[in-house]
């Protein structure tokens, strides 16, 4: 079953979830997942969890973007195992692309960072922008909308190159 709480306060849902943790359903090994926007906050459920209930076990948190691939996996036969838009896949991805930086206006201040030959930094830079990217798809959709149509001209809405 999916449950959504929000709240302006986020005691409030907190609250609401230990209670469903507190007794649980009909399927007690399988394990409760919460959509988290990132990892701070899936740390401070669990501590808030602890705090009420005295332990925190048998929790999922997962951020939205996995968490609909996996539906989807579920649903559809021919999803693969993992999407590559997933952060760590992405990085590599990154990785790759910025070995062939464009040398237009528009990438200027990435291929200013790039071309030192700094693998690390390189790397970095990439782990950041899969982690950005992968907030993109579920905070700002109307964003990748409007670069895949071509209404901005930046470095992070170049074309792909195929």
């Amino acid at each position: 079953m999916l449950t959504a709480e929000h709240s302006n306060r986020l005691e409030i849902p907190a609250e609401q979830f230990a209670a469903v943790v507190r007794h649980p359903g009909e399927a007690p090994f399988v394990p409760e997942i919460l959509l988290v926007q990132h990892r701070g906050l899936a740390r401070w459920l669990a501590l808030r969890l602890v705090d009420q209930l005295g332990v925190c076990a048998h929790v999922r948190y997962q951020f939205p973007a996995a968490f609909i691939w996996e539906l989807c996996q579920q649903v559809l036969t021919d999803v693969p195992a993992t999407s590559p838009f997933a952060p760590d896949v992405l990085t590599w991805r990154l990785m790759a692309l910025f070995g062939d930086v464009d040398e237009a206006p528009r990438c200027a201040p990435l291929l200013a960072y790039c071309t030192d030959g700094d693998v690390v930094k390189r790397y970095a830079l990439a782990a950041r922008l899969a982690t950005v990217y992968d907030q993109y798809l579920v905070y700002r959709p109307a964003w990748i909308r409007a670069w895949e149509a071509g209404a901005q001209d930046h470095w992070q809405a170049s074309p792909a190159r195929p």
